[in-house]
């Protein structure tokens, strides 16, 4: 397995695979990575990363991929807030192939390498957001930050440690979400609260 920037290796052919091989998925998430209509559909995947661009590099931002077997199996992105340049999202159009969802690749290759390049960026604050139908994997990064929580047969990455919860939603690309938070520069605190509260939904 290895890791693909979007940046480095655009490969429109395996990114519609990646994404056509989602289409058997129940899951809720799924109309992130539909190619149907995709040139016109602003939320999906394909449309983000060619028509919008927003994990371009000139952005501070990317897109990963894994590759295995000459197809991507999993991936996301990161970019900067709106209303903070200084503060990174991570993990933005998360998905997963179903077969292998129990490697833990987020955790233990995409998320980390994604904050590895925020810190290399200057980010100075982290966040990850998550909307109600995957509110259930926030409650798991809580449970996981705080030692609480166990995978079984897994060795907890690492990644997941050391990250806290907002007590109230945000709105981010007109979306309210829910949000995890982590800080790189500790001195950054109170400006990142200003920003964060700033976009605070009712």
């Amino acid at each position: 397995m290895k890791l693909i920037s979007i940046n480095n290796d655009l490969d429109f052919k395996k990114i519609y695979e990646f994404c056509k091989n989602s289409s058997n998925d129940k899951n809720s998430a799924i109309s992130n990575t539909t190619i149907n209509n995709w040139e016109n559909n602003p939320a999906s995947l394909l449309y983000i990363i060619y028509k919008q661009k927003r994990f371009d590099k000139n952005n501070r931002a990317d897109y990963l991929f894994i590759e295995h077997n000459d197809q991507y199996i999993a991936g996301s992105g990161y970019y900067p807030l709106d209303n903070d340049s200084n503060v990174c999202i991570l993990g933005v159009r998360t998905y997963t192939l179903i077969d292998y969802r129990s490697q833990l690749l987020h955790g233990n290759l995409i998320l980390p390498k994604q904050k590895e390049f925020a810190k290399k960026l200057g980010y100075k604050s982290l966040i990850m957001t998550f909307n109600e139908y995957n509110l259930w994997l926030l409650n798991c990064i809580e449970n996981l930050s705080s030692g609480k929580g166990k995978i079984i047969g897994k060795r907890v990455p690492e990644f997941y440690k050391n990250w806290k919860t907002l007590d109230f939603k945000i709105r981010v690309k007109y979306t309210e979400q829910w949000c995890s938070y982590q800080h790189l520069d500790p001195d950054y605190h109170q400006k990142f609260y200003e920003s964060i509260n700033s976009i605070k939904t009712n």
